[in-house]
């Protein structure tokens, strides 16, 4: 190689090395620096909560007796995190207990929460 040519090649590895300690070093500030405000976004894009209000049909079989009905039923999940806030613990506990009335059905989703 001639000297030209081994200087290109040493300007083209230095700015490659620049560009790629510049990204690391953005990438750390990313993970590191402005982690929280990340995750909160990202938990947002994925935690929804989408009512199902289609009421499904039975399944009978061929003299007409019901096989399999559609059950109203809740599911109650619980982060071990929430666990020390006593406000959301009472809130989960009533609403079990709220569910075995037979009002709850016939409620709107207001008084459910007020109740």
């Amino acid at each position: 190689m001639n000297k030209q040519s081994m200087r290109r090649c040493v300007v083209l590895c230095a700015l490659l090395a620049v560009c790629l300690t510049g990204l690391s070093a953005r990438l750390v500030y990313l993970q590191v620096v402005d982690r929280k405000m990340y995750s909160a976004k990202a938990g947002k894009s994925y935690e929804r909560v989408y009512p199902m209000l289609a009421k499904r049909g039975a399944i009978v079989d061929c003299n007409g007796e019901v096989i399999v009905k559609s059950v109203i039923s809740k599911t109650m999940m619980v982060d071990k995190y929430h666990l020390r806030e006593p406000r959301t613990i009472c809130r989960g506990i009533a609403c079990r207990d709220l569910m075995r009335t037979p009002e709850w059905y016939q409620w709107d989703e207001k008084t459910r929460a007020r109740k």
